[in-house]
């Protein structure tokens, strides 16, 4: 049973649903509340749920004590109360509607409590309100991000010693919480490595560092093959050697094409021996030939 008590709206005089019973018995106000009160305290001292098991609607008038008053176009409490939806008659017995919203154990626990929190607010003061917490720019990371290790591996593989830093660490641990970055990484340094333009090799000589492998997107583009090596495409180093081989070409051809007469005798007439020859050292430097 729910206890020694009922809830009991104190406007149910003016309730819409008193005042149609009302006008469908004949009854007073005074007569249907009272009506009212017996079936709710009826129903919470012999139900959990609002189920009367073995009741009827003539029971109700009975306990009740509130009989039809023999006009034609009137009905009795038991059928008013049908009509507003406060008893429903089911196989075997009568429901109440609702019944755990207004009665039964966990509705009291809540009327009580209401209650119990009005008269607290009544007596104390209002508390103060808490101050706003301050902004941070911490980023939340699960301690378990091996940011040195993270670190280590990338400086083994790209033959590097970058060193970490505070806005270093809080970048890789802004990676670690996507779990995606976390599976994929250790891939992608191994892939990095293998990338010739990642390790200075190519035209401009800019090479992959820690701080630029741990922004947002360099480990997607590294997988997805941005920088793979193409097969027959030359190294910055390669390149160097070709333009090497092409100066020294240039100049050997030049060197081939020069006419350098000899030196004079005595006479001031030039000697009829065989022209100086050049020696050629390096791409692009000329010298005479040694006598």
């Amino acid at each position: 049973m729910a206890g020694d008590w009922i809830k009991m709206r104190s406007n149910l005089w003016d309730d819409p649903r008193v005042a149609r019973i009302v006008e469908l018995t004949g009854h007073s106000e005074a007569e249907v509340v009272g009506g009212l009160y017996w079936l709710w305290a009826t129903a919470d001292q012999h139900s959990t749920d609002g189920v009367l098991v073995g009741m009827t609607l003539q029971t109700i008038q009975r306990k009740t004590g509130l009989p039809g008053n023999g006009e034609l176009d009137r009905i009795s409490f038991p059928a008013a109360l049908v009509e507003v939806d406060w008893i429903v008659v089911e196989p075997g017995g009568l429901r109440i509607p609702r019944f755990a919203d207004h009665n039964g154990a966990s509705a009291k626990r809540r009327a009580t409590e209401a209650v119990r929190k009005a008269k607290s607010r009544s007596k104390d003061p209002e508390p103060e309100p808490e101050p706003a917490p301050e902004p941070t720019t911490k980023t939340k990371a699960g301690p378990d991000c091996p940011a040195d290790r993270i670190l280590a591996e990338f400086n083994h593989a790209f033959g590097r010693s970058d060193r970490m830093t505070d806005k270093r660490r809080t970048s890789l641990r802004e990676r670690w919480r996507r779990p995606a970055w976390r599976d994929n990484y250790a891939q992608a340094i191994d892939t990095g490595a293998e990338s010739e333009f990642l390790r200075g090799g190519g035209s401009t000589g800019w090479a992959a560092n820690f701080e630029w492998f741990i922004k947002p997107d360099s480990v997607d583009q590294i997988l997805e093959g941005k920088y793979d090596t193409v097969k027959g495409t030359k190294t910055n180093g390669e390149h160097r050697e070709q333009s090497n081989a092409n100066a020294f070409e240039s100049v050997r051809q030049q060197a081939a094409a020069v006419s350098i007469p000899a030196r004079g005798n005595q006479s001031g007439k030039a000697d009829s021996g065989p022209r100086t020859t050049l020696f050629i050292e390096n791409a692009g430097h000329v010298h005479p030939a040694p006598n």
